[in-house]
Parts: C-alpha cells; structure tokens; sequence
C-alpha cells in the first residue's frame, strides 16, 4: 500500500514541491522496490520523498509504483497536479489617443489566464489606490487635467498570479492659438488680398491650419492665406475668413476675420444756405456725405485753397466779388474718393442807371426818357422801376414816359434791381411852365421852358425885333401892362417897365 503523507498542492504556483509518501506491506514479504515517474519520465523517490521541478505551466502527471520481494506490484498511486506559473493577460481593446484632449474616457480590455480562473480585476488611475474596475471588461474615467497619466488594470487567478497592464497617454486640453500677424483691413477696395497668421500650441507641438472663405470648403492653408477674385461685398455682408488650427491632442481653435471690399466712391451734395447770387458774404453751406458700406470722412476747400477738414453744417466767408467755389472731398475707409463741387455768386454791386431825356423835355408836358441799366458783377438787372413824383411804381426797362406836373418841382427817380437784390438808382428833377404870353402896349413877352422872352417895339421896357431873353429859365407867370411887365421867378415877383403912372409900385420912376 503506498500512502501519502503530505500531498502537493493543486492547482499551484510553487515553483518546487516535495511529495512525501509511504509504502507499506500489509502482508507476507516486503516491499522489494518502488520506482517514480513525473510526466512519464523516471525520478528519484528513494525514501519516500519525491521532489517536483515545476517550470511551466501545466498538468503534472506523477505515477508511483511498488513491487514486493514475491515480484506482486501494488496498484500504482497516480496523482495530478496543476501547475500555473504564469500571470494573467490584460488586453485593452479601448485606449484614448497619445495625446488626447479627451477629459474623460472608458477603457475596455480583457483578463485571460491560460491555465486557472481569473478571480479579482483592479483597476489603478495615476497614484490613486487599487480598486475594483467597474466590470470585468471596462472602466471609465473623469475629471481628467492637462499633463500625463496612467491606467493600470490587474487581474489575479486563482493560484495567485497577478498581471498588470499599463497605458500611459498626454492629455492636452489647452488649443492652439491664432493670431493674425499682420492687420487686415475693415474695408479694402482692393480684389486681392493677404491673411497673415500664425499658430502656435504647446513646445514641440506640430499644428496643422485649414482655412474657409465664405462659408465654402475648407482647405489645407498655411500663412499667406492667398484670396483673389474677391468681389464687391454688399450692406451687411462683408466676406469671412476661417481659420482652424488643430494640434495632435485634438483641440481646435478658429479664428475669425470679417472685412468689406468697397469699389464704388461714396456720394454728396453741398446745398448753401443763400439763393446765388447773394449780397451776403458769409454764407452757411450743409453737406450731405454717404457710402454704401462705411463711414466717410469729409475735407473743404475754397476757391482752390488747400483743404481743410469740416463739419456737415458751417459757415463760410464769400472773399470772390463773382463766382465763389466750394468743394467736399469725401474719402471712405477703403479709400474711394469723390469730389462734389457747388458755387454761389457773390453780388455786392449795384448795378450802375442813366436817365437820357429827350432833347425838348423840358418844354413838353409829356416828355419820354430812355432808361439804360446794367450790372456789372454779371448777375444781371432782373427788374427795373420807374418812381415819378408822388405816383405808383412803374416797370420800364427800356424807356418811361412821364406826364409833369405844371409849375412845381418834376422828380423821376428809376431803380435798377439785380438778381441779388442790390438797387442803382439814378434822379432827374426839373421844373415844366405851360407857354404863358403877356401882351403890353406895342410889345409882348412869354416864357418858354422857364425864360422870359420879350419882343416888340420897346418904349419903356425891354423889346426888340429879335427876342431878348430876361431871366433864367425859372419863371412861371408872366404878365404885361401899357409900358410894365411882371413875373413870377422862382417864386418871387419881379417887374420891368415905366413906373410914372405908379405901375411898378415905386413911387412914379419913369423906368426900373
């Protein structure tokens, strides 16, 4: 009979075991010999020790047999025992990228073991403790931060074998940056343009940029960003440049760029503040200044002077007796440019009258003048008004007619207007007498166009075959007796004549 005293462990993985065994004869004889076999091969097992070489993993077949000294062989004692030197396997099936920008993330792997039973699985984030994975095949985690990590996941079989899998990964959740390098412009009237950029992410780093014109597909871009063929943008809707940089982590960045193409010149208008011509010489002038995309800027000049920046409601001083110039340059912020010009005539001249009467005007009692008048600032005489004695204004642009008044003072006045409303005027007064005839003894006189004109036979008072003239043109009325005659001269009496009879009033003179 073989007996075993201490049995080996199975399944095991100790590397050496020592078997102790016994055999007994329970009957006549003894025991002759007793022969050992490990895997089919023979080893030593004198004195009931037998000891095991375990090198690999497996099933261990152990054979003891015994013979007595009658050559009886006992029943053979066979035992099995399993070996499992070997650790459990952890496959991940699941990993985040090296580098990711990920902040959270579920693993998934797998715990095998060849020859036992996997009996625990842990799973270990950077220097936290062991602790049991979520499930036999995955684990998640959170709250990850920028820098490296790992991910430990162990499985123990049931002999006590530990296997380890480790994954080690960046995390990097800081995206590139883009800045432009060079400014781009609001506005531009030009149709080709450059976006200069740069991108920058952590040291080391390979960044790869793409880029987007309005909304179209992206493409692989570097600095320049060329763009031709741009086209006219319009109220509101200016082109958009997209620029995407991505580092190996993952983690993007866009960097927007808006501008306008602007290729039509702003408009305007100056409107002065007096009709032209204008006797004023300071005038207001309002601008009116637009662009169908972008604000504008505004620079005066006058009469060619320099220009000078200004206000959309000023005042300014007319310096040109004629035509005064203004000019508004208007300036968008692309750089178009238009001028707008306006004038407003300066008129401060009267223009200049003259009265020519007719050669007998004084003699008649409806004498006709010609009225010539002119401007000479250019604006031209709109109007010309005929003012005689007390009576209404009348029109007369070419000649007036009057109709005098007997005895007193004739004033014609006449007012030449121009555009500007500036007045010329030029006066004519004089006196008009109807013919008056006195007749005496053997003489007679008469005033004509205020003279006195006496003729005849001449006893005692002035006469003559051919008329004698008297006076100045200023008598009115004239009378004459037998040898006296008297007058009314600018406004006093004056007689001539024989004064013996007591005509003259002076005392009986023979003649004064």
């Amino acid at each position: 009979m073989i007996m075993i005293i201490s049995p080996l462990e199975t399944p095991t993985r100790m590397a050496t075991q020592t078997l102790n065994f016994e055999v007994r004869h329970t009957g006549n004889g003894s025991v002759a010999s007793v022969v050992c076999t490990v895997d089919g091969a023979a080893v030593d097992c004198s004195g009931g020790q037998l000891v095991l070489q375990n090198t690999v993993s497996g099933n261990r077949s152990i054979v003891i047999s015994a013979t007595d000294s009658w050559g009886r062989k006992a029943d053979d004692l066979v035992l099995l025992v399993r070996v499992d030197l070997d650790n459990p396997v952890i496959n991940f099936s699941k990993t985040p990228a090296d580098p990711s920008s990920m902040t959270s993330f579920q693993f998934e792997y797998s715990a095998t073991d060849g020859t036992t039973s996997i009996t625990s699985i842990t799973c270990k984030l950077n220097a936290e403790a062991e602790k049991n994975c979520d499930s036999p095949t995955q684990h998640s985690i959170t709250g990850l931060t920028s820098g490296t990590h790992s991910f430990v996941v162990s499985a123990v079989d049931s002999v006590g074998n530990k296997g380890s899998q480790t994954v080690s990964w960046k995390v990097d959740t800081s995206a590139p940056e883009i800045s432009l390098t060079q400014s781009v412009p609001t506005y531009t009237k030009q149709l080709a343009l450059n976006i200069n950029f740069a991108a920058t992410g952590d040291v080391g780093e390979v960044i790869t940029t793409r880029c987007q014109l309005d909304g179209g597909a992206w493409s692989a871009c570097q600095s320049p960003y060329q763009l031709v063929g741009l086209t006219e943008s319009t109220t509101g809707n200016p082109h958009v440049v997209k620029i995407e940089a991505k580092d190996p982590s993952g983690n993007t960045s866009v960097k927007t760029v808006n501008f306008f193409v602007d290729l039509t010149p702003p408009t305007g208008s100056i409107t002065f503040g007096a009709t032209s011509p204008t006797r004023e010489t300071t005038v207001a002038a309002s601008f009116f200044a637009t662009d169908n995309l972008s604000s504008v800027t505004s620079l005066c000049s006058k009469n060619g002077a320099a220009a000078e920046p200004c206000s959309f409601l000023q005042n300014f001083d007319l310096t040109i007796e004629g035509t005064n110039e203004l000019a508004l340059t208007i300036r968008d912020l692309a750089g178009n440019e238009s001028v707008v010009k306006n004038t407003i005539v300066r008129d401060t001249i009267a223009p200049a009258v003259e009265i020519v009467p007719s050669t007998s005007y004084l003699d008649v009692a409806d004498p006709r003048f010609s009225i010539f008048s002119h401007d000479g600032s250019g604006s031209g005489v709109v109007k010309v008004e005929c003012h005689f004695n007390s009576n209404l204004p009348v029109d007369c642009t070419n000649a007036y007619q009057a109709s005098v008044e007997v005895g007193a003072p004739n004033i014609l006045e006449v007012w030449a207007f121009d555009k500007a409303g500036n007045k010329g005027v030029a006066q004519l007064s004089w006196t008009y007498s109807e013919y008056s005839l006195a007749m005496g003894d053997g003489a007679a006189c008469q005033i004509k166009s205020g003279e006195i004109v006496c003729w005849g036979v001449g006893f005692n008072y002035p006469s003559a075959v051919d008329p004698i003239r008297l006076t100045e043109p200023q008598a009115s009325k004239v009378k004459a007796g037998g040898r006296s005659a008297c007058a009314i001269v600018s406004g006093d009496l004056k007689c001539w004549g024989t004064d013996f009879t007591g005509s003259m009033g002076l005392g009986g003179s023979w003649w004064v």
